[in-house]
């Protein structure tokens, strides 16, 4: 049967273990999540910028009586004017629903968010519905894509179109696989620093416990010591007798040297 001095350090340090690697758990969860979502609110955000301004520019220079390739050149030129002074490191892609107007990004976005226009007619005016996005990962890197679609360019041309914005967020993922090493090292720290502060308290808080112990022993051993005590004492007289010829004085001689005989069996048990 374990004892009492092992059971409750051991089951000391397994609920701390516990509670510390839970704790590190949920702040890991919960960090993680959160540089998760600042990553899509910048995308959408980033999105919604390049929409805004690439409409409003087409409000001034649209005109729905320009030719195909008129109108085709002057959408070109309007979308690199915003995208390619972009700083965020994101791609941008632009369909006029039925091939790739525009085009930078690694991947094409349009099978992994089909719906856009189905979106954008059921959600209401500014609702996030409107800017879907999806997480997903392709050759070994993951991709943050947002879109959007319009049912014209402006108020001047009524061509309907889809806009992109892919974002490689493989380095965030990156960051929370890190910090996940580091909560881990500060888990394993604080469980072995804990462990050992608790084994040294509870071992000395225990220490009387174990004293008491020792009571029923002592009391199961005390006739044999009282044995052995006189036993050695009645050989160190007998000794004493041999070597000198003493012999016990007579009461009325040498009251003063009489060694009751209460004295030598004290300690002998009965």
């Amino acid at each position: 049967m374990m004892k009492i001095s092992v059971k409750l350090p051991l089951f000391s340090v397994i609920l701390t273990a516990l509670a510390i690697i839970s704790c590190c758990t949920l702040l890991l969860i919960t960090t993680a999540n959160n540089h998760i979502e600042n990553a899509i609110q910048s995308g959408v955000a980033e999105l919604r910028m390049l929409n805004n301004s690439f409409t409003a520019e087409m409000n001034v220079v649209g005109d729905d009586s320009l030719s195909d390739t008129a109108r085709r050149s002057l959408i070109l030129y309007v979308f690199r004017k915003y995208t390619e002074a972009s700083v965020s490191g994101s791609r941008y892609v632009l369909t006029d629903m039925a091939e790739p107007l525009y085009n930078d990004s690694p991947i094409d976005p349009r099978p992994l968010l089909p719906d856009l226009e189905q979106a954008a007619n059921t959600a209401q005016s500014e609702d996030d519905a409107r800017w879907p996005y999806v997480i997903a990962e392709l050759n070994g890197r993951r991709y943050l894509i947002v879109g959007h679609w319009e049912a014209t360019m402006g108020s001047k041309m009524s061509d309907a179109h889809e806009i992109y914005l892919v974002r490689d967020i493989t380095d965030v993922y990156s960051g929370i696989a890190a910090l996940g090493l580091r909560f881990a090292s500060i888990a394993l720290a604080a469980v072995l620093i804990s462990a050992a502060v608790m084994i040294l308290f509870i071992r000395r808080a225990l220490r009387p416990l174990a004293d008491l112990q020792e009571v029923p022993l002592r009391w199961r051993t005390a006739d044999t010591t009282a044995a052995l005590r006189c036993g050695a004492r009645m050989k160190s007289l007998r000794w004493l007798k041999a070597s000198t010829g003493w012999r016990t004085p007579s009461p009325v001689i040498s009251g003063s040297l009489r060694i009751p005989r209460s004295s030598v069996n004290c300690c002998c048990p009965r």
